[in-house]
C-alpha cells in the first residue's frame, strides 16, 4: 500500500496500525513524492484528498485502476470531488477523522494470507515504531484503556522516546478537586485570593516538555475551556496574573472512561475532544492479548530484580497457571501479583498463582468447600498473601493497612521486616502515612 498524507504523524501512525495487520505500507507526503514512488506498482493508493501540491484525484488517474485501487480521504470531500472519484472509480471516499474499521473493512477482501494473524498478533517490533512515530511529533495524544492497561506507562514511554532530559509532569484530574484543578494547572500569582502567594502551575512546570493530564475525562468544565484555549494558541495566564506566556507543552491525554459518551451527556467539551484526539492508541485490556503475558512477566521480574539487587525466577509451570487467569485488574494487578510473591517465595521459585483468585470477582465460596489441592499453602504463607494484597489495596499507605487489618502499625511492621531479605529491609519505599 502507498499512503499519501502531508500530516507525516498520522501518515505514520495509520501506517503502524496497518502493518499490524499485516500490509506492507510505504508513505509519501506529497503528491510529487507519491508519483515518484510509482503508484501503479502498489495493490492499493490511500490518498488525502487535498495535499500541499495537488489532489489525491491525480493518483487515481494515474493507475489501472484494474490492479490498483484508491480511497480518497478528506475531512470536508466536497460533493464534485466525490462524483470525480465516483468517475474515476474509486473504491471508497472516507472522511476525517479516518475511521480505522471502516477502512480495514475496504480492504478486507483482499487482505494478505496471515493479515488475520497479524491482526491478533501484532509485533513488538511494529509497536515500537508506532512509539517512535508518535515521539517525533508535539502534537496531542489520547490514550484509551481500562484501568491498569498500562496508560501512564505508554504516556512516558512517548514522552521518553522524544528525547532525554525534558521535564515530564503529570496530573490526576480525578483527584484534584474542581474548585483546585485551574491554580493546579495554570499556577496563582499573590492576592489572587486570599493568602494566595505566587506558583506556577503544572503547564509552566512542563514548558519544553510533556504534561500528562490522567482520567482527563474527570477535568471540571470551567478548566476544559482554559485548556482548549492553550491547546489552541499556545499561551498560558496564572490566576489573578495580566501577563500572557507562551509555552512549549506537548499534551498526552488518558482516560479509561467513552469521551464520546461524556460529549453526548454535555459532560464534555466536543471541541476539547477533538482538540485532543489528534492520535489516539487504544490499550486492549491484560485478557483480550494473551501473547502480551510472557513479556509483561518477564518485563515486570526484570524491574523488581534490579529495584531488590536478587534474581527473581518463576517456579515450573507457574506461567501456563498465570495464562489461566482473566487480569481483570490488567497489568497492575499483574504486576501487584508477581510482586507479592517475591515476598512469600523463594526468589527463584516464585508462585504468584497461589495469591489469585480461582473464582469470578464477587462469587463467594461455600463455607464448606473443600480448598483444592493447588490452593493449600501453609498458614504463614497465607497470611502473607493476604497482608501484602491489603498493602496494596491501599496504595503501600502502611498506617492505612493496618487499619484495615486490624493489627498495630508496629506488628504491620515488624511482619514486612521478617518477610523481607534481612539486606533490603530498610530499602522499603513504602509510604507511612
Amino acid at each position: 500500500m502507498l499512503f499519501v498524507d502531508d500530516d507525516t504523524l498520522f501518515a505514520d501512525a495509520t501506517a503502524e496500525i496497518l502493518r499490524a495487520r499485516g500490509c506492507s505500507v510505504t508513505t509519501a507526503s506529497s503528491l510529487l513524492d507519491a508519483k515518484a514512488l510509482g503508484p501503479g506498482r502498489f495493490d492499493w493508493v490511500v490518498a488525502d484528498h487535498f495535499l500541499p501540491d495537488g489532489s489525491g484525484l491525480d493518483l487515481a488517474s494515474d493507475v489501472d485502476r484494474t490492479r490498483t485501487r484508491v480511497v480518497l480521504v478528506s475531512a470536508s470531500p466536497p460533493l464534485e470531488a466525490a462524483l470525480e472519484a465516483l468517475r474515476l472509480g474509486v473504491a471508497r471516499f472516507l472522511t476525517k477523522p479516518l475511521d480505522f474499521e471502516a477502512l480495514l473493512e475496504v480492504l478486507r477482501p483482499w487482505q494478505p494470507p496471515g493479515a488475520a494473524r497479524a491482526q491478533a498478533l501484532p509485533s513488538v517490533e511494529s509497536r515500537a515504531r508506532l512509539l517512535d512515530a508518535l515521539a517525533r511529533s508535539m502534537s496531542p495524544v489520547l490514550i484509551t484503556g481500562e484501568t491498569g492497561t498500562g496508560k501512564g506507562h505508554l504516556a512516558r514511554a512517548i514522552h521518553d522516546r522524544g528525547g532525554a532530559g525534558r521535564p515530564f509532569v503529570a496530573m490526576n484530574c480525578a483527584a484534584i478537586p474542581a474548585s483546585l484543578a485551574e491554580a493546579e494547572l495554570f499556577g496563582v500569582e499573590r492576592g489572587a485570593y486570599t493568602g494566595a502567594e505566587p506558583r506556577p502551575g503544572l503547564l509552566e512546570m512542563a514548558d519544553g516538555g510533556t504534561l500528562f493530564l490522567d482520567e482527563i475525562g474527570d477535568l471540571a468544565p470551567t478548566v476544559q475551556t482554559k485548556l482548549l484555549c492553550f491547546l489552541d494558541d499556545g499561551t498560558s495566564r496564572r490566576i489573578g496574573g495580566t501577563r500572557w506566556k507562551r509555552l512549549g507543552v506537548r499534551i498526552l491525554a488518558a482516560t479509561h472512561r467513552d469521551l464520546g459518551a461524556l460529549v453526548a451527556e454535555g459532560a464534555f467539551r466536543v471541541d476539547l475532544y477533538h482538540r485532543l484526539d489528534v492520535a489516539r492508541v487504544e490499550l486492549r485490556s491484560l485478557r483480550d492479548r494473551p501473547e502480551d503475558l510472557e513479556p509483561l512477566v518477564a518485563g515486570v521480574l526484570a524491574d523488581l530484580s534490579r529495584r531488590d539487587g536478587r534474581h527473581y525466577a518463576l517456579a515450573p509451570g507457574e506461567m501456563g497457571r498465570l495464562r489461566g487467569h482473566r487480569w481483570t485488574g490488567n497489568i497492575r494487578e499483574l504486576r501487584n501479583c508477581i510482586e507479592r510473591a517475591t515476598l512469600a517465595d523463594a526468589p527463584d521459585r516464585l508462585a504468584p498463582s497461589q495469591t489469585l483468585a480461582s473464582r469470578p470477582a464477587g462469587a463467594r465460596a461455600p463455607m464448606d468447600a473443600p480448598a483444592p489441592a493447588a490452593r493449600m499453602a501453609p498458614l504463614a504463607v497465607v497470611e502473607r498473601a493476604h497482608v501484602m494484597s491489603v498493602l496494596a489495596a491501599c496504595q503501600n499507605n502502611r498506617s492505612r493497612a493496618a487499619e484495615v487489618l486490624g493489627i498495630g502499625l508496629s506488628t504491620l511492621r515488624r511482619k514486612l521486616r521478617e518477610w523481607s531479605d534481612p539486606g533490603s529491609a530498610g530499602s522499603s519505599s513504602m509510604d507511612e502515612t
